[in-house]
């Protein structure tokens, strides 16, 4: 199927569509590069990116379509799943409908390959997450999904999967043992510390690589912008929040 996300549709979240000379766009840009030069050693470089928060409201979903927009416009070919089941957000800002979507792929009713939309504005191919579900923790921890993800990363160059508040639901912690990465976004100025700390032991005890940590919400004069793609180790968090 094809999309018709557009500017207009894209609004204030997608920075990289909307203002793409912006030092706000330039930061998510940097943003990917971190991503993008994340593997040390023997890690391959990422290609299947989970981007989740510690708590609601921190700009998990502003950092997962943006790393997507980002990476796409540099000729990837990127699939963007909206894997928050619980509080989906990503299809109103592409300006597309979510009448079906990854929860109608978890319950069996559809086949992963008839749910993805090719959007021309961004340049990205886009999963729903669809209706909303009783159970969805039930339905992420799933072998369906697995094979969906496995499916995906066959036919796309990056995967980015945006998932619900690791602190707030179990969905984010189950994704994450089957990506190369996290990535977690922290509103700079209002996330305690501790909380922080919390959300990414979660993670690393399911066995997640946290790539690293983007901070929201520090920069006044952007307001509720990206700082400056900061995007540390998850150590650097506790210094940076220390400061």
């Amino acid at each position: 199927a094809n999309g018709n996300g557009t500017k207009e549709h894209a609004g204030v979240e997608l920075a990289i569509v909307r203002e793409p000379w912006s030092q706000i766009a330039e930061a998510f840009r940097t943003m990917k590069t971190a991503v993008l030069f994340s593997a040390s050693g023997a890690r391959a470089t990422p290609k299947l990116i989970l981007v989740t928060s510690a708590l609601a409201g921190e700009g998990k979903t502003v950092g997962s379509l943006n790393l997507a927009a980002s990476l796409a416009e540099s000729g990837a070919r990127v699939l963007l799943v909206d894997a928050d089941l619980r509080h989906a957000r990503c299809h109103e800002a592409l300006g597309v409908p979510n009448v079906i979507g990854l929860s109608n792929l978890l319950g069996g009713e559809v086949q992963p390959s008839q749910l993805v939309q090719q959007l021309k504005t961004p340049r990205l191919f886009f999963v729903p997450a669809g209706p909303k579900p009783a159970n969805p923790a039930e339905l992420v921890a799933s072998e369906i999904i697995r094979s969906a993800l496995a499916s995906w990363r066959k036919s796309f160059n990056f995967v980015i999967l945006d998932t619900p508040p690791a602190l707030l639901a179990s969905d984010a912690v189950i994704l994450a043992q089957d990506a190369d990465g996290v990535v977690l976004v922290v509103k700079g100025d209002e996330t305690p510390r501790e909380l922080v700390r919390r959300a990414r032991d979660r993670l690393v005890r399911a066995g997640a690589q946290v790539l690293g940590v983007v901070l929201n919400n520090v920069g006044p004069e952007w307001g509720g912008y990206y700082h400056d793609g900061y995007l540390g180790t998850a150590g650097d968090v506790d210094q940076e929040q220390s400061a």
